[in-house]
């Protein structure tokens, strides 16, 4: 569905399942995302993201190598390139919460915001999909097209969260067997029925860069 001109994208099933229905749904936008970045970017910094991914693969979840195989096998994009786009170590990013006599109504609001460059791309391919699952908590993932993480979000229990990433950590490298903090953020989020729970799950995994998160 889409409302105003953001795209809603509802999944159900298996993370088979679930990548199948993105990769046919959206096949001709992310077969249209994969030639825009051939296009766009070096050779040389292409194959660097290439290279990347294949050597990070293995950190991915194997649901999320299932699902994103799918996406992959339905829509024709690079399966390479799908993964290089899904293990980016990290954006910048703000968020804010504000309840009781800060708010208007005295309920709990969160707000973020995207502090990058997105080379005109982030009112295109942005987008809101929603995981119905019903073994896991469902969850509303405000991300990003090809992308199967959540950078924002909020779960059927009402844990609402976001990332910001950490410029000034005294260990600001890649951790090569960590996760990228959207990843990591949704599957939290499919199990998480307290913010507090949430936290629990992401102090316990290792990431990929220093992270800040609001839940």
């Amino acid at each position: 569905e889409v409302r105003g001109n953001l795209p809603i994208l509802h999944l159900y099933g298996t993370p088979q399942e679930m990548g199948t229905q993105y990769g046919t749904i959206l096949k001709e936008p992310l077969q249209a995302l994969d030639a825009y970045t051939r296009a766009l970017l070096p050779s040389r910094t292409l194959q660097k993201y290439v290279t990347f991914a294949q050597g990070h693969e293995r950190v991915l979840p194997p649901t999320m190598r299932e699902e994103l195989r799918a996406i992959s096998k339905a829509s024709g994009m690079s399966y390479t390139h799908l993964v290089a786009m899904n293990v980016l170590p990290g954006l910048r990013c703000s968020t804010l919460a504000a309840w009781g006599k800060a708010s208007k109504d005295g309920s709990l609001v969160m707000g973020r915001n995207n502090d990058y460059f997105s080379f005109g791309l982030s009112d295109r391919i942005s987008m809101v999909v929603v995981y119905h699952t019903p073994k896991r908590v469902p969850l509303a993932a405000v991300t990003f097209l090809g992308m199967v993480g959540a950078f924002t979000g909020v779960n059927a229990e009402g844990v609402a969260f976001g990332n910001m990433l950490i410029v000034n950590a005294r260990a600001d490298r890649v951790v090569h067997d960590g996760l990228p903090i959207q990843i990591a953020m949704r599957l939290a989020a499919h199990q998480s029925k307290t913010a507090d729970e949430m936290v629990r799950l992401l102090r316990a995994r290792r990431m990929m860069k220093p992270m800040s998160v609001m839940a």
